[in-house]
């Protein structure tokens, strides 16, 4: 007689990691509902999170796998990156050591530092202190800043409704008017989805596609709205809407800006379909939203952050040195320890979310004793922010030195001297002419490679980059403040054609005096090192940049401008950090 068939060998370890990640989970905040023995790929369930008066605050798919007795990595296959991309929700990967009874999670995401999409699988290494599930709660505040980020971009706009959906046709609309806006949204998506992913990622990141609702048109005047289509959800690229434009009652669900404009606006509606994108890539890189990645940059962004914020992290200031254990206990437990306590405290009664500037609890606990308390014991919710850091980017950054299993970092650039600052001190005053050149020279001889990173892990496509094409030479002459006089530190940068690449990619040259080691009395001919070469175009220009918060990621985004600014023709803008 024939057996029934067996359950496979992985069911008791499976559920066994199933039953320690609920066990883990605070179940007044996050509400699981996760199969086992299920056919489904990719994920196994979804996580809810609640407020304290139990509604619903936001939602995760998650995927739950076993790993190894005491191991503090998984080797993650890029499909689950991959389904991230086309979830609606954020995806939230557990990692489940059963003996231990020890639950790690990550943020499946294409910008993670350990991802290669041309390869089967990559390795994600856990770090004990911020990527645990335990009863301190760290893991609901991080995944509240997740889902508040998530919220931000997608719930302004009510859900699509079906028989709504099934209204939306080109009726009415005249013929040479589709093929117009067709064109337009064409454009919309395909700038989107090819040159800018990962804008489209940070500004939509639950949307298939951008559509466009026309509410009227006539010779001289056009009217209408930009409307977002989710993954799953019906409706058209191009439809007809009714109604008065900017009246709140007729706004389309899902609907993201409304536009009237003279008909003549849109006689070119790839050029005024790219404009709206490059509107989106402006707000992104003036805000710093974009993953950090390099090395080096992430190095400089953590010391720089610790030198501004060491006595919130409880952490002493001006060490060469730092272990990442450490670092990483007093950015993912101390400090949010502390926020905590102060969110508590500050709280209105009745309000279950407070926002706290990092400046305002610097300035409370320099006055002030403060308990740090866990998250969890807390009856509200909070988020963090700076005027002077982008957040999310110094938690990129320790994310990156994690991934790369780096133990101990060490400063990459000599601290200010205060025994050098005069009365009435520059920005970049208090610098021996010696560690003034050893700082400029180590940032820009990393520039390229910190660069190259930074545009290709973002996804970026810039295939017009003179920084990044091997036929230009680009030649970076810094001024120092030593020879500037009262102007302050120069950057000189110059791209000569070098399509016989007799030229370095990359050069960086330290004026000691009045005389240039370019010669530009020629222009567009530059004389360098005694040879002669066509200048493609040359700059010059203030770097005081270099001595603010950040230098290699004020480069990097100064760099990302002149790029965007070639190759779309955006016009020169600074970020606000």
């Amino acid at each position: 007689m024939a057996k029934p068939a067996p359950y496979s060998n992985t069911d008791a370890a499976e559920e066994m990691a199933v039953v320690t990640l609920r066990s883990l989970l605070d179940p007044k905040r996050a509400k699981a509902d996760i199969r086992t023995r299920d056919k489904y790929p990719n994920v196994d369930g979804t996580i809810e999170l609640v407020d304290q008066e139990n509604r619903p605050f936001g939602k995760f798919d998650i995927q739950v796998k076993k790993i190894g007795d005491g191991q503090k990595s998984y080797s993650c296959p890029t499909s689950l990156v991959s389904y991230s991309e086309v979830s609606t929700l954020p995806v939230i990967l557990a990692c489940v050591d059963v003996p231990l009874h020890q639950v790690y999670w990550r943020h499946i995401t294409p910008t993670m530092p350990e991802y290669r999409s041309d390869q089967d699988s990559f390795t994600i290494h856990f770090d004990e202190t911020s990527d645990c599930i335990a009863s301190d709660g760290i893991y609901i505040q991080k995944w509240e800043e997740i889902i508040f980020e998530f919220r931000k971009r997608i719930t302004d706009f009510p859900k699509l409704q079906r028989e709504i959906a099934d209204k939306l046709t080109v009726k009415n609309l005249p013929s040479k008017d589709i093929r117009l806006f067709q064109q337009y949204i064409d454009t919309i998506n395909r700038l989107l989805d090819d040159d800018f992913l990962a804008i489209k990622k940070i500004l939509f990141p639950d949307v298939w596609k951008l559509g466009v609702g026309v509410f009227d048109t006539s010779e001289q005047w056009v009217s209408f709205q930009i409307y977002k289509i989710p993954y799953e959800e019906p409706a058209p690229l191009v439809c007809k809407l009714e109604g008065n434009p900017f009246h709140s009652s007729v706004r389309t669900p899902y609907a993201i800006s409304t536009h009237g404009t003279q008909r003549g606006n849109l006689a070119d509606p790839e050029t005024s379909a790219k404009s709206f994108v490059l509107d989106k890539v402006k707000q992104v890189v003036g805000e710093r939203l974009l993953p950090v990645h390099g090395q080096l940059t992430s190095i400089d962004i953590l010391f720089s952050f610790v030198d501004h914020y060491y006595h919130l992290l409880a952490i002493s200031p001006n060490q060469d040195s730092y272990n990442i254990e450490e670092l990483s206990y007093a950015l993912n437990q101390h400090m949010l320890r502390v926020c905590a306590s102060i969110a508590s405290s500050s709280a209105q009664s009745g309000n279950h979310f407070v926002s706290l500037n990092l400046e305002s609890v610097a300035n409370h606990i320099r006055s002030n004793k403060v308990e740090p308390i866990p998250p969890s014991a807390i009856p509200v919710s909070f988020s963090i922010s700076s005027r002077h850091f982008p957040i999310k980017s110094v938690f990129d950054a320790l994310r990156n030195i994690v991934a790369a299993d780096i133990k101990t970092i060490k400063r990459p650039f000599i601290r200010k001297n205060s025994a050098l600052l005069p009365g009435a001190n520059w920005i970049w005053s208090g610098y021996n002419p010696d560690d003034e050149i050893q700082n400029i020279t180590l940032m820009l001889e990393n520039a390229i490679p910190e660069y190259s990173e930074f545009i290709q892990r973002n996804r970026l496509k810039l295939p017009e980059s003179r920084y990044l094409d091997k036929s230009t030479s680009i030649i970076m002459e810094y001024v120092p403040t030593f020879t500037s006089g009262e102007w302050g530190p120069g950057l000189r940068e110059h791209h000569l054609r070098n399509q016989s690449q007799t030229l370095p990619k990359f050069a960086v040259s330290i004026r000691s005096d009045e005389k240039s080691y370019i010669d530009m009395s020629a222009f567009p001919q530059v004389t360098y090192n005694g040879d002669k070469y066509e200048a493609i175009t040359s700059s010059d220009s203030i770097a005081d940049f270099f001595f603010s918060n950040t230098p290699m990621l004020n480069l990097l985004y100064r760099m990302l401008t002149h790029d965007l600014s070639e190759h779309y023709g955006i016009s020169l803008f600074s970020s606000r950090y």
